[in-house]
């Protein structure tokens, strides 16, 4: 039998790599060394296929470490090689996942009117954000890409939207958004002034505050001069139009904003007479229009001198008035005063609660026959007139009884202070004699300065006044001295 040789012979499987990386975020330090086994150390390694930006390979170590700068997925193969040449490979992805892409802070509120300059900021995700928005941004409002909202705020309200921010992946996310701009307080400035019947009126009160537009312009009391109407022009509340009736008007003003706002404004615009003829106007009298109105005080019991004018030399003259309102609830009084102790003007004395017609008295401390006065009074008692002479102290015989003032005609007081005594006549508008034989009946010094005043003594009412007219539209017959 012949021989044979068997020779065993062992099979070197080669290296085997060991070892999985971790999936990390996108900016989270990474290091991953695999280990070798099996085959015949030492171990040769390598690397094939690109690692992500900012990771790198150590060969001595066989060891990949970094921080991602950049999301993704990225295939790599490492290799193995022993002492005998045998050679491994092994697949791997590494993962970077970016954090999740968030919107970090909201835009706040505002005022109308308010400069505003905000900036959108986020978090996660990769590269550079950008921003949009969906639905409206607030009037006035501009969103950029870079995240920067900014503008001026126009118009009050609550305004909802979403701001959407778009990373580099591209990966987006949304966040919904409330801005409110508040309203500031709607309010009403000013004050409507004088008109004149017949002249055309045009006057604004100032609108702020609140929300735009404006609208429903009214009034929640009293009533307008006849001839006026409201609207809104802009930002005003205009009263405009022309004026037919002589009286003064109480009202309150008021407007809408579109945020259910209601603005009121309590106002008082008197209307006189178109401007005086200065031919019939005295020229001791120098009032202008807008002086001329004289309102009814509140009822305080207390008697309020409503007007005094400059003075009069001795002679004829003459000057108007026109009651207004409910003049039955109170004491109109026009007369003249002798001037005899520096300067005062005359007063409504009461006689007393049960009777509110007194008598005129230019002394602060009460009646005294130096002091001569004479006048004329619509009462509280049905409107009857009175006349007094502080030289009497009581009502003149015989001029006691009858209605002589309604309200919106205009009376005629013609004073003559030529002669002693002196007189006063009172005419209509058209030249009819009212009353005459009113006179002073003893003292009137001849030469001194006599003064026109008209009172008010308010019973009960606040809707009375006096206009003063100091160019009457009749001049009584004799009067030609002015």
């Amino acid at each position: 039998m012949s021989g044979r040789v068997v020779i065993l012979a062992e099979i070197n499987p080669g290296p085997a790599i060991l070892g999985f990386p971790p999936a990390v975020t996108l900016g989270t330090p990474f290091t991953f060394t695999p280990e070798g086994s099996g085959g015949s150390p030492p171990y040769v390694w390598g690397i094939e296929g690109s690692l992500p930006p900012g990771y790198v390979w150590d060969g001595a170590t066989h060891t990949i470490s970094g921080t991602a700068t950049v999301p993704g997925s990225y295939p790599i193969t490492l290799t193995i090689k022993d002492a005998q040449r045998a050679k491994r490979k092994r697949d791997y992805v590494l993962r970077i996942a970016a954090l999740p892409l968030t919107i970090t802070n909201d835009a706040p509120g505002g005022n109308p009117g308010d400069a505003y300059d905000f900036t959108y900021t986020a978090t996660g995700g990769y590269g550079t954000y950008t921003f949009s928005h969906l639905k409206s941004m607030p009037p006035g409002l501009t969103l950029e890409a870079d995240g920067q909202l900014h503008g001026v705020l126009t118009t009050g309200g609550v305004f909802n939207f979403v701001v959407i921010v778009t990373d580099q992946q591209p990966v987006e996310t949304s966040k919904a958004q409330t801005i409110d701009v508040a309203f500031t307080t709607l309010t009403l400035t000013g004050t409507y002034p004088t008109g004149s019947v017949g002249v055309t009126y045009s006057h604004d009160l100032a609108i702020s505050g609140g929300g735009t537009p404006y609208s429903n312009p009214h009034i929640t009391a009293g009533a307008l001069p006849d001839g006026l109407a409201l609207s809104i022009v802009g930002t005003a509340l205009r009263l405009s139009g022309t004026p037919t009736v002589v009286d003064f008007f109480s009202f309150t003003a008021a407007v809408d904003s579109n945020d259910a706002q209601t603005a009121t404004s309590p106002q008082t615009v008197s209307v006189v007479a178109s401007a005086w003829d200065s031919a019939r106007q005295d020229p001791d009298i120098t009032l202008s229009v807008a002086d001329t109105i004289a309102t009814s005080p509140a009822f305080d019991g207390v008697v309020h001198t409503l007007l005094a004018v400059t003075g009069y030399s001795s002679g004829k003259h003459a000057f108007a008035v026109r009651p207004m309102g409910t003049i039955a609830n109170a004491a109109i009084v026009i007369g003249v005063t002798e001037d005899t102790g520096g300067g005062r003007v005359p007063v409504w004395q009461a006689a007393g609660a049960a009777d509110p017609v007194g008598y005129w008295d230019n002394r602060v401390g009460g009646v005294g026959t130096s002091d001569r006065s004479i006048g004329v009074a619509g009462d509280n008692a049905g409107n009857t007139t009175h006349f007094y002479t502080t030289d009497a102290g009581a009502k003149i015989a015989g001029n006691t009884t009858g209605a002589i003032f309604t309200a919106g005609s205009i009376y005629v007081f013609a004073l003559d202070l030529s002669t002693n005594p002196g007189t006063l006549e009172i005419y209509d508008d058209t030249g009819v004699l009212l009353r005459n034989g009113l006179s002073w009946n003893a003292n009137l010094v001849l030469g001194n300065t006599w003064y026109p005043a008209a009172t008010f003594y308010n019973a009960n009412d606040a809707t009375s006044a006096v206009e003063f007219i100091p160019a009457p539209p009749w001049k009584p017959a004799g009067f030609g001295d002015w």
